[in-house]
């Protein structure tokens, strides 16, 4: 602790080195020494000076399996915290460096480092495990400036050794394509808290990262108003030049289709359309999360991060709460921070903006900005109030939730699957479907639902026992499994006798109990045996219309008015799709791609002649102080309009597209958000509620033209 406490005090003082206890471990620019340094794959090359007059010594990784540079010694780091080497990447673009500790029992410490083109750095290593989402966040710093020096962290570090006892510290590379260059200095032991010093006073008072600066970034609550001021006379400007809509926003001056009081679909002179309650054309120009009220991060545990956080007696400390997300679920995998108190950073924003009423002025901006933005649906997952003032559609989400059984698929990233055939599912369904179309089902406002968002319907590889995961799943378990007994009654239809099922699967067994019982070590499917592959893809059909069907049935016994728009899938697997498309109103996806035409199977589509939907894509980037640029990182905000043209224009080629919706409308907290540590730049506003205005025009331009061609 009184360590701790004296780094503080070192970082918020500038003119003191953190790296003062340094103690130097080997020196690269000395002579190599042969019984010290093990060079494999890797060229030693002479000492040189770089570009700012250091001298470092460049090592050439070579075009092999894997190069490496190998330390050997007897080092007692029992005392330290880390190890430094300065460092530069000689080439013009970023490398991926592996550094490995190892102990005399043979134990590691394997450290990534994400290492950057540019001038030389100080490399810090921790000497523990540890990466970004141990603070609760999907990416964390890598590097940052002190004192005029660059900083590097590795992205993450696993592993445990013995501090007392490392023989070895190497550095390698996955097989470079061509020959690739560092030029390295002295490496150290430092007694340095490196997390402390990466993360200390990372965020500002508005939520901001205070490492960096950009255009917009927010210095004071006037300099707030005062842009809030100057976007709601743009805003009055842009809205001059939309397109004629209906009032539900179907597109031209007149109807093209039979009025039906709800939104429908219909396929008229080769492309399917949305329909508008009125009868006019419509696609579905969307946002998820449009909402203040998802912009929360915790702050217990990690308090140093933020260097000033509201008083408890400030008026915004109504800003402040607690939760706990820890779920268990793949997408917290590892998250180390997941419950206690947290702060609220845009609604704290917004209420510097605005006031005492903050909320009636955002729902009046988010209209306004839609309008002008031309955008005219709002997405899953948004703030009920603003749905409630009935100025745009939207759609709502079916989450299924009870005590039936499931199955693990592998992937699981927001849990196991249900179990479609377990009666208590069925229950669940109507309990389910219920509740949502409640006080939904009379709406013409509503487009309609989706049900559950990017279920495990098997793993995201390509290999047959990656698609075919969840069924193998479904053979392991036990024989009260309704989706075991399931898949046995087919099995028993079509083989009869077990030895025909044995030799058609080219398994060793005599008898039915065998399958039945529990951890059956399902076959791969191989091309040996062709009928494992058939009948586990019968199987995965079979499974999808339990849920399909379930699902259907419930809307139209509580709401037969509103559409089915699918399962936003993530895992797309045809014989899933062809189930919802049997179904569905929509076949909806979420799909992170450069283009959308990338994210499904589009001759699988043409086939099926169904309309769909992106219902996930967004493109986002490290500026504007971001940690993690999304799960697409563009360069910039220009590159984030231009791929947004690119990918929505490339959505609409396509005649089945109907409606295309961004994820997400604001950015993701610095910290991370509250449900799995997500802290993407992927928002059409950042944390203080200002657009991304290079983003957003070339939105804009790309939106009004396509309502105008679809016309």
């Amino acid at each position: 602790m009184l360590k701790r406490i004296f780094i503080l005090f070192l970082l918020s003082s500038c003119s003191l080195s953190v790296f003062a206890q340094e103690q130097e471990l080997y020196s690269f620019l000395n002579k190599p020494l042969s019984d010290k340094l093990l060079a494999i794959g890797v060229s030693i090359m002479p000492v040189e000076a770089n570009q700012q007059n250091e001298s470092l010594r460049r090592v050439v990784f070579n075009n092999t399996e894997k190069p490496r540079l190998t330390l050997t010694s007897a080092w007692d780091l029992t005392e330290k915290d880390s190890i430094s080497l300065r460092i530069q990447n000689a080439m013009d673009w970023d490398l991926t460096l592996y550094v490995t500790l190892t102990d005399t029992d043979n134990s590691t410490l394997n450290a990534v480092i994400a290492l950057p083109a540019g001038p030389a750095q100080n490399l810090v290593i921790p000497l523990e495990s540890f990466s970004s989402r141990t603070w609760g966040m999907r990416e964390g710093i890598t590097s940052w400036q002190s004192g005029g020096n660059l900083y590097l962290l590795p992205t993450s570090v696993v592993g445990k050794i013995d501090p007392s006892k490392i023989d070895t510290i190497s550095l390698s590379m996955d097989k470079p394509a061509v020959a690739q260059s560092l030029l390295i200095g002295t490496m150290n032991k430092t007694d340095a808290d490196v997390e402390q010093m990466a993360y200390y006073h990372l965020v500002d008072k508005y939520g901001q990262n205070t490492r960096m600066t950009w255009p917009q970034k927010i210095l004071s609550n006037k300099q707030l108003k005062t842009m809030a001021e100057e976007e709601s006379q743009e805003l009055v400007k842009w809205s001059k030049n939309t397109p004629t809509q209906d009032i539900y926003g179907g597109i031209g001056k007149r109807p093209q289709f039979r009025a039906s009081k709800y939104f429908r679909t219909e396929k008229y002179k080769g492309r399917w359309y949305f329909v508008s309650p009125n009868g006019y054309a419509f696609i579905s120009l969307g946002v998820n999360t449009v909402t203040p009220d998802d912009s929360q991060t915790y702050i217990d545990g990690r308090d140093f991060m933020f260097a000033s956080l509201p008083d408890a007696k400030s008026v915004l400390a109504r800003f402040y709460g607690y939760a706990n997300t820890s779920s268990g679920n793949a997408a917290q995998g590892g998250l180390g921070v997941d419950q206690g108190k947290w702060f609220d950073f845009y609604q704290a924003n917004l209420y510097r903006t605005y006031g005492i009423n903050f909320l009636d002025e955002w729902h009046e901006n988010v209209i306004k900005r839609f309008k002008a933005w031309g955008f005219n649906t709002i997405g899953n997952w948004s703030d009920n109030s603003l749905i409630g003032l009935h100025k745009l559609p939207y759609t709502r989400s079916i989450y299924i939730r009870g005590d039936y059984n499931t199955v693990s698929s592998g992937l699981d990233w927001w849990g196991y699957m249900p179990d479609t055939f377990d009666p208590k599912f069925s229950q669940a369904v109507d309990d389910a479907v219920k509740l949502a179309t409640k006080d939904n089902k009379n709406d013409p406002w509503l487009i309609g639902y989706f049900a559950d968002n990017e279920l495990s319907w098997g793993k995201l590889g390509d290999s047959p026992t990656d698609h075919y995961s969840l069924v193998m799943n479904v053979l392991a378990q036990t024989d009260t499994s309704p989706a075991k007994q399931a898949f046995l009654k087919q099995l028993k239809g079509k083989y009869t006798d077990i030895a025909k099922l044995a030799k058609a699967w080219g398994i060793n067994v005599q008898q039915w109990d065998a399958i039945a019982s529990k951890g059956f070590n399902a076959p791969q499917p191989s091309a040996e045996y062709p009928a494992i592959e058939q009948d586990y893809g019968i199987f995965l059909a079979n499974y999808a219309d339990h849920y399909f069907k379930t699902v259907k049935d419930s809307l139209k016994k509580y709401d037969s008015h509103h559409l089915f728009l699918g399962n936003r899938f993530a895992v797309k697997l045809p014989e899933v799709i062809s189930s919802c498309a049997k179904f569905c109103d929509v076949i909806s996806f979420n799909t992170y791609t450069m283009l959308a035409s990338q994210g499904y199977d589009t001759k699988l589509i043409a086939q099926l002649d169904r309309p769909i939907m992106i219902t996930e894509f967004s493109f986002g980037s490290k500026t504007m102080g971001a940690l993690w640029g999304g799960p697409i990182s563009v360069t910039n905000e220009k590159e984030r309009g231009e791929s947004y043209q690119r990918f929505v224009s490339d959505a609409f080629a396509d005649p089945h597209m109907v409606g295309t919706h961004w994820f997400q409308y604001i950015d993701e907290p610095l910290t991370g958000r509250l449900l799995d540590g997500e802290n993407g730049h992927v928002g059409l506003v950042n944390i203080t509620d200002r657009p991304a205005h290079e983003l957003i025009k070339k939105v804009k331009e790309t939106n009004i033209n396509l309502l105008e061609k679809i016309r």
